[in-house]
Order: structure tokens, then C-alpha cells, then sequence
């Protein structure tokens, strides 16, 4: 595949580039990072002005370079922009090869990872303002790549064999879109329609990891060496996570009667919440810590629960967090959270010392 678009070996070579610059700071690969990123987007833009879709290898090609420039955004804060730009792009793409291809939407593995990284980058670009009207998702193309999805590459692997790059349920990335839409809504949710996601939220919360999962677990060491138990184990503490996190939200929407209640900065801190409490066990847990802070998947569930805690020992765990996948990934959508729950942190008056003050309340 690599051989077939020159526009995929430059994107791999912008990717690559920009990495070194963040690991090392490197002036020059920064240099080159932003060149192959350059003429990766004009090689993007020249196949696309004459598609052959018989041609099914090259246009996968050029399918696997737009997902490369826009997780060429996620790591270098200067492309960060780009990304809807490049998402809609493959949405259309996408959409496009569906309509005049003879291949099936699924016909090889790769086409999974790529209908999946399109799909979960529609989410991130999604609740990565939770409560803000910005990124808004095509809805057709989240039903078509749903349904798509749930036809299975490896019948007989796993759910979490079967999804590589999203790592948590699909039906709980559709509540969590839902419930989202919600806190970006300037007007006060449907008594029907919340009544509707919690219920929904309360099964998912009966999936969560028990209370003292991990310290059980800690005699089992040896289990976690095999592949297949550390991708299930993993599965479970992602989709524990994001139903905490997004459990939050929901309890967020349904305490605010405004929609001036519904920002970041207005939010009350829930600190002593349950879902923070087992969201921070979970982090913590010693069976999953160096998975998921390898794992791009884990920053989103983190600032959620930035939002939330307002004391200095749960700050400290959520800055950690943060700053221990930026060492491992090199990722500068880390250091964008962070910096956005720092300010948070300081608007809210807690100190160094720890001492906190509540902050404003809505009713």
C-alpha cells in the first residue's frame, strides 16, 4: 500500500518527523515534520481530483493518508486545526468509496482500522468540548459506520480482538455522543429524553469494574502475560472509564436547569462522587497503569475527571495521568488538557497546599 500513493510515505515521514521533535525538541524535525505534512496534503489533493475507484489498493492509500494527517494534528499542536478539515475529508471519502466501489466496505482487515479510526475521531472531535458548540458530527455517516462494524473480522476473537482501534463498545460511544449533545445545548433537556439516558446509563453502570477489582487481581500477575488476557483486561478498564466519565456528564446536565450552567468553569466539583472514586481506582490500578498510559484512548476520560476533582491529592493523580502518557506518546493534545484543567484548577482557587474552595454552584 505504501508503494502504491507517494502521499502515504510522506505523511509516515511528517508523523515520524514530528514525534522526534517532540521527544527531542529537534528544530530540524520539526522542519521536516511540517514539509512532509505539506506535501502529503497536496498529494492528497491531486488523487482526489481524479478517483479511479477500481483502483481499490490505491484508494485505500490515499484513505490511510487522510487518517495520518489528521493523527498528524493529534500529536503536533501546529496541524491541530486541521483535523476536522481532514476528518470530513475521509468522511466523504468514506462515503464515496461505499457508493462506487464493487469491494465490500469490510473486504480486508485494514478497512476495519480505518472505518473505526474515522468513527472514534468523530467522537473525540465530538466530546473533546463537551460543553462547547463547535465540532458537530455527521450522524449518517456515525449509523452507516456503526452498522458497518458490527459485522465481525475475527468471529471467534473477542470484542476486544474486534475493535483495534476504539477500544471501548460502540453503543456506549453513542450514549456518550448523546449525552454530550446535551451539554452543548443551549436549551434545558427533555425530561423524556434524560429520563431515557439514564436509564440507559444505569445499565452501563453495572458493567463497571467492582469496587477492589485491582486489588484482587494482584496475585494474578502471571495471567496478564498472555496477549488476549491483557487486551480483554484493558477493554474492561476503557469501557469502565469512559461509562464513569460519561456518567458525570449526565449527572452534570441533569443538576443545571440553564444552559449558562453548563460550561467547564461553572460546573460544581464532584469530587467526592462515586464515579470519581472508582474512576481514580481504576487509573491507578497496577494491571492496566502501563497499558493506558500508552493509549491515546485515555486522555478523554482524564479530562472529564479533571473537571470533577478539586482537591490537591485527586488533582495530583489526574495531572500524572496526563503527564505520564505525554512522556510515553509525545502526544500535544496531552499538554492542551492539561493546561485547560490547570486553568480550571486556578479559577477554582485551589492552591499548592491543597486548599479549595467550591467554586460556583448551579442549581
Amino acid at each position: 500500500m505504501l508503494l502504491e500513493f507517494d502521499g502515504l510515505r510522506d505523511i509516515a515521514l511528517a508523523c515520524g518527523a514530528s514525534h522526534l521533535h517532540a521527544s527531542t525538541a529537534n528544530l530540524r524535525m520539526h522542519e521536516a515534520g511540517i514539509l512532509y505534512y505539506s506535501r502529503a496534503v497536496s498529494q492528497v489533493s491531486r488523487a482526489l481530483d481524479n478517483i479511479d475507484w477500481s483502483r481499490d489498493g490505491f484508494n485505500d492509500a490515499v484513505l490511510c493518508c487522510i487518517t495520518f494527517l489528521y493523527i498528524h494534528g493529534i500529536f503536533a499542536i501546529g496541524t491541530n486545526q486541521d483535523i476536522p478539515k481532514h476528518l470530513n475529508g475521509a468522511i466523504q471519502l468514506l462515503t464515496l468509496r461505499c457508493a462506487k466501489s464493487q469491494s465490500s466496505p469490510l473486504a480486508r482487515p485494514i478497512h476495519r482500522i480505518i472505518w473505526e479510526s474515522i468513527l472514534y475521531q468523530v467522537f473525540r472531535q465530538t466530546v473533546r468540548h463537551p460543553f462547547a458548540v463547535d465540532f458537530q458530527p455527521d450522524f449518517d455517516f456515525v449509523a452507516r459506520a456503526e452498522g458497518i462494524l458490527q459485522a465481525l473480522t475475527f468471529p471467534d476473537g473477542s470484542a476486544a480482538d474486534n475493535s483495534p482501534v476504539i477500544g471501548f463498545p460502540l453503543n456506549l460511544q453513542k450514549l456518550i455522543i448523546a449525552i454530550v449533545q446535551l451539554c452543548k445545548s443551549p436549551f434545558e433537556p427533555d425530561r423524556h429524553v434524560l429520563r431515557k439516558l439514564q436509564e440507559e446509563m444505569e445499565q452501563w453502570e453495572e458493567s463497571i469494574l467492582p469496587e477492589g477489582h485491582c486489588s484482587k487481581q494482584e496475585d494474578h500477575d502471571s495471567m496478564l502475560r498472555t496477549p488476549s488476557t491483557r487486551a480483554r483486561l484493558f477493554h474492561q478498564h476503557s469501557t469502565s472509564l469512559h461509562v464513569l466519565a460519561a456518567s458525570l456528564l449526565l449527572d452534570w446536565v441533569s443538576m443545571s436547569r440553564e444552559a449558562s450552567c453548563r460550561s467547564k468553569t461553572s460546573l460544581s466539583p464532584l469530587n467526592n462522587s462515586w464515579q470519581v472514586r472508582r474512576a481514580l481506582e481504576i487509573m491507578q490500578c497496577p494491571q492496566a497503569s502501563e497499558d493506558w498510559s500508552r493509549c491515546y484512548l485515555g486522555s478523554w476520560p482524564a479530562l472529564i475527571f479533571g473537571y470533577a476533582v478539586n482537591t490537591s491529592e485527586n488533582i495530583t493523580l489526574i495531572r500524572q495521568d496526563l503527564e505520564q502518557r505525554f512522556r510515553k506518546l509525545y502526544c500535544g493534545e496531552e499538554l492542551e488538557f492539561l493546561s485547560e484543567l490547570e486553568t480550571l484548577w486556578r479559577t477554582r482557587g485551589i492552591s499548592s497546599l491543597g486548599n479549595t474552595s467550591t467554586g460556583r454552584e448551579c442549581e
